[in-house]
């Protein structure tokens, strides 16, 4: 967890996803070019435990979730302008296993196969993809016979480096997380999700600095910040 002291009005500190931690990277780099007079730093957890942070009165400027539930529990908690929201991107849920493990199948039942098996699940109270998952499994009838075999984990960055060790047999993912570790990890099939996974940015109500902070989102909704996403993996509207 990174919170800047910020001497300079012009700072803004970003809270995001996990999942975004790579492709911000780019982001970043990028908009710092652009801005010029403009800092940025980040801020990366499960969405949940970073609601909690803005909850409790973390400086933070802009609030980018990986479901459009955490968000709107914020706007409904009045931190976050609710007039400032919109969705940047979108992104697919996977099924991951280390390597060495049993690969073969395109649904739950490789997990239900392997009695010993340990998976990898983003906490569902705190982590979307863990809810997505979850909410997946329930849908098919499974979560009751697999949620005992589960290894809980405070961000989707976290289930994928217990995989990619081989700590765990196997986790759920997002796509874009799976890119990174290809050579680590199999990729067993794409989960359907009960909802299309979406990622809501706002500012926050308390931000000192809110005409940066919209600047950030017009920036990240432009055509360049686009490219980066899709470059990465996510997908965006035809917007």
């Amino acid at each position: 967890m990174f919170f800047s002291n910020r001497a300079l009005s012009d700072d803004l500190l970003v809270s995001a996803a996990s999942s975004l931690s790579t492709v911000m990277s780019e982001l970043v780099i990028e908009f710092r070019r652009q801005s010029g007079d403009i800092d940025l730093a980040t801020n990366f957890s499960g969405s949940g435990t970073l609601l909690r942070q803005i909850q409790r009165g973390a400086p933070v400027d802009v609030f980018i979730s990986a479901d459009t539930e955490t968000m709107q529990r914020a706007v409904d908690m009045r931190l976050i302008d609710e007039e400032t929201v919109t969705s940047i991107a979108g992104n697919k849920l996977v099924l991951v296993s280390t390597l060495g493990v049993e690969s073969s199948g395109s649904t739950f039942d490789v997990l239900l196969n392997q009695s010993r098996s340990k998976i990898a699940l983003g906490h569902p109270e705190s982590v979307p993809a863990g809810r997505y998952a979850k909410l997946s499994m329930q849908s098919a009838g499974v979560w009751e016979s697999i949620k005992g075999k589960l290894i809980l984990t405070q961000n989707v960055r976290q289930s994928l480096d217990y995989v990619s060790r081989g700590e765990v047999d196997y986790a759920f993912v997002y796509a874009t997380d799976a890119t990174t570790r290809s050579n680590d990890i199999n990729l067993l099939f794409e989960v359907a999700t009960t909802e299309p996974i979406s990622y809501p940015i706002g500012v926050v109500r308390d931000s000192s600095n809110k005409a940066a902070a919209k600047k950030f989102i017009s920036f990240i909704k432009s055509a360049r910040a686009r490219e980066i996403l899709v470059s990465n993996g996510f997908t965006v509207s035809g917007k």
